[in-house]
């Protein structure tokens, strides 16, 4: 649970439906911002590939997240 606390802080707030809304539009929001910033730093040729795979990093801990806050809104987690 320390794992979990310490890399998803936000997905653990989402013991109603404030926090649990609140948690999956920051999530949403920093997964396109970063997206987009990352998809234009992926242009360029010597950054290209570092940035594809960060935007693939972003995009997964932004899905681990997200599911981390449903199960915790749905009481699995705790």
């Amino acid at each position: 649970m320390d794992f979990i606390k310490r890399f998803f802080p936000t997905s653990l707030k989402a013991n109603n439906l404030k926090g649990f809304l609140a948690t999956l539009i920051i999530y949403v929001v920093v997964n396109f911002v970063g997206g987009l910033v990352l998809g234009l730093l992926g242009k360029l040729p010597l950054i290209g590939f570092i940035a594809s795979f960060a935007g693939w990093l972003l995009g997964g801990y932004c899905a681990i997240g997200a599911i981390l806050a449903i199960l915790v809104f749905l009481g699995l987690v705790k």
